[in-house]
């Protein structure tokens, strides 16, 4: 069957006056159905960039999707209208961001906020729609539902949040659900927690997920495949098992040598990676992490390295060391 999702050469700009900023710039990668796809990469890298481009929430002014195609369940997204988009954004593909306090409206009561995609997609109304909502906060493992659905989001605390968020975007049952950072503000032991629920509502339902994280130790075990994302680009993409245990890009291995470790069972170590990420108004000629690379040479400074296949057929690459030629 094809691929639910199919990304190819997506290109998202922000046109400042500072000059124009190619967030992504280039990406190409597929999500099977009932597959988990990670996406990794530092801060500002175009992980986010890249899933608001699917479901159609780049700013605009002053981003927009310049370039590629993006096909989902054969339908093409980039040339559809506002109103079209809009049809299938909560219905068959849905969104759970980093921070619920702003992505939840403060002045209305969990009900409604759960209700309203019921309501928009489904045509459901009164009692079913209050009965799916009561349904959909116990499958996320909130106790005292019907009592919940009176509240509003400051009484909730912030892994109770985080799970009416994930409610509202399981209430129509999507194909695809994106998930943009959805730990990042919980502490740990929450954090395992609103990961588990996700993986097993995965299961569950057959769905396809996006995680994406600045953390590789989030998607250990959550993801069937990671790609990983460098200053609007992917160096590497591969089943999350090969990424762990056999990393091809130096960026790769240096995102894993930065997890924090123990070393003897007493300290503590964690490495940092030198510099910082290009500007990217005005990235650098060739691999835009030749900067920052220890392994760099003559090629990465002038040419950008095109994905390439290693060893493993399903292992791709961005880097002159595993094959090519720079034109030197």
């Amino acid at each position: 069957m094809p691929a639910l999702l199919e990304v190819q050469d997506l290109k998202t700009h922000f046109f400042t006056r500072q000059g124009v900023v190619r967030a992504v710039d280039g990406i190409s990668y597929t999500v099977d159905r009932g597959r988990t796809v990670g996406i990794v990469g530092e801060s500002g890298c175009g992980k986010s960039v890249g899933a608001l481009s699917i479901v159609g929430l780049v700013p605009n002014p002053p981003g927009r999707v310049v370039g590629g195609s993006i096909r989902f369940d054969g339908q093409e997204l980039t040339t559809m209208s506002k109103r079209e988009m809009g049809r299938i954004r909560g219905a068959e593909i849905s969104v759970v961001f980093q921070d619920p306090m702003t992505s939840l409206n403060p002045v209305m009561n969990i009900r409604t906020q759960l209700t309203e995609g019921l309501r928009f997609h489904r045509g459901i109304d009164g009692r079913k729609a209050t009965a799916r909502a009561i349904e959909l906060l116990e499958l996320v493992g909130i106790p005292d539902s019907a009592r919940r659905l009176k509240e509003f989001p400051h009484q909730l605390s912030g892994g109770m949040r985080q799970r009416v968020m994930i409610a509202i975007a399981l209430a129509c049952s999507p194909k695809l659900i994106i998930c943009d950072e959805p730990t990042t503000a919980l502490d740990v032991t929450i954090q395992a927690q609103i990961l588990e629920l996700l993986a097993q509502l995965q299961r569950d339902s057959g769905m396809a997920m996006i995680l994406i994280t600045h953390d590789l130790g989030v998607i250990a075990g959550v993801t069937d495949e990671v790609i990983i994302m460098y200053a609007g680009t992917i160096v590497e993409k591969a089943p999350t098992t090969q990424i762990f245990h056999s990393p091809q890009h130096p960026y790769t291995r240096a995102l894993l040598a930065s997890v924090p470790r123990l070393d003897g069972g007493e300290r503590e170590f964690l490495e940092a990676i030198p510099g910082a990420p290009p500007d990217l108004a005005d990235p650098p000629a060739g691999c835009r992490f030749s900067p920052r690379c220890t392994e760099r040479d003559d090629c990465c400074r002038a040419d950008a390295p095109e994905l390439v296949g290693t060893a493993s057929s399903d292992h791709w690459v961005a880097c002159w060391r595993h094959g090519g030629s720079c034109g030197l």
